[in-house]
Order: structure tokens, then sequence, then C-alpha cells
């Protein structure tokens, strides 16, 4: 009887290593931007340790990445649902669940992570986001504000406050938003562009092409600016 005691407690421990040494590999593909192999690995886990939430959640991280949004909502339910505690996992399907079209069950994951971490600054901007896409634009400019207090140079709020105060009207103070983020990432083609775009709705349109030309310089790729800039261009009756 004891023998047998022994043998299960090293076949616990060897299972246990096992399982340990699987997620590092996950956690190293994945940081190595290896997302197919993480989806595979990350499925043959589960087959065999099915209640491992981590794995669940390497899932839906690498689905996040490869553009499988679908299969990462369910990765990410999954994850919560194995561990209600674990903050990250209702944030990353917060943002999926927004992707996805589902703005109000993202409010919800947000709030879910607030409840665990108060001053989870990604997950309070993210929750601004969502109020944003369902047009609730006073309450996500409350939720930049309450990131920013905590974390004042949060770009990704700035950029965010910068374009809700916009979209409220409120042009002046957007640009000052968008300027402090341009002090933090004087590379942040998203603050030229969206200072691009309110310029041009004030009719300084000589700035605005700078701005646009700015994003551009930095991100050669990116639509946004090319598009704005052509649209401008065909205001002005200037010459491509």
């Amino acid at each position: 009887e004891e023998l047998r005691k022994l043998n299960i407690a090293q076949e616990r421990n060897t299972s246990g290593e096992q399982l340990e040494s699987g997620l590092q590999q996950l956690s190293d593909l994945y940081h190595q931007g290896n997302m197919t192999l993480v989806v595979e690995r990350s499925n043959q886990i589960i087959n065999e340790y099915p209640n491992t939430f981590l794995a669940w959640h390497w899932l839906g991280l690498s689905s996040t990445a490869l553009g499988m949004l679908e299969q990462a909502a369910t990765a990410f339910k999954k994850t919560t649902q194995l561990n209600p505690r674990f903050a990250p996992g209702f944030n990353d399907l917060g943002v999926v669940t927004k992707e996805l079209g589902h703005p109000l069950e993202a409010i919800e994951a947000f709030h879910q992570v607030l409840k665990l971490a108060p001053n989870d600054v990604e997950a309070i901007c993210n929750l601004g986001n969502a109020h944003h896409a369902i047009g609730q634009l006073d309450k996500a400019t409350m939720r930049y504000e309450q990131a920013l207090r905590i974390d004042p140079n949060h770009l990704k709020s700035l950029l965010n406050m910068g374009q809700t105060l916009s979209d409220l009207g409120h042009r002046y103070d957007a640009l000052r938003k968008l300027d402090q983020a341009l002090l933090i990432d004087p590379n942040s083609e998203h603050a030229f562009n969206a200072i691009g775009a309110i310029l041009r709705m004030l009719g300084r349109h000589d700035d605005a092409i700078i701005a646009f030309r700015a994003a551009l310089n930095i991100n050669p790729d990116w639509g946004y600016p090319c598009t704005n800039l052509g649209t401008l261009y065909l205001e002005s009756s200037m010459p491509k």
C-alpha cells in the first residue's frame, strides 16, 4: 500500500512538472511570435489537462493574434470560468467581445476586472472605449480621466480622450490632450493623424497636411492618414 501511494505521488509530481514545462513553452512560443504553434500546443495541453486556465488563456491570446476572435472569446470565457479571480482573462474577454461587436458584454467584462483590480489602468481605458462604442461619450471621458489620474502618462487614454473630446466638439481641448500624447511618444502616428483630422475640421488645412504627412512618415503603410491626406487635397483643390 505504501509503495502504491509512493508511485501515485511520483506520477503526480511528474505530471505537474510536465504541465509546468508545457505552460512555460507556450509563453516562450507566444513571445517568439509563433502563434500557430501556441494554438496547437495549447489545445494539446487542454486535451490532457482540461481545467488548466492558463492553457485556455494562451489559446485565447494566440487566437486573438491570428484574428480568430470567436475562438479567442470562447477560450477567454473558459479561462474566467476556471479562475474567476484572474483579472487578465476578463480584460482580454472584454477586448475581444468589443471587437466582435458586443460592447455591452465588453463593459460587463471590464467591470469584473475592476472588481478584482480597481486601479487597472488598461481595463479602465478599455471600459472607456466600450462606452465610446455605444455612443456614451461622457462616460467614456469619465473613464479616460480616471485612468489618467492613476497614470498621467497612459498614452492610450490620452489618445482616446483626445478623440472623444473632439467627438464632443471640444476641438481645442482635444488638441491639448493629443499634444500631451506626443510629449510621451513623439512618434505616435495615431496622435498625428488625430491632430490632422481636428485641424482639418477647424479649417487649418496647411497644418492638417503637415500632421497627416508626419503620421505617414512614421508609418507609411497605415491607410488612414493617406486617405485623410487625399481627401484634404481634394477639398483644397490642390494637386496630388
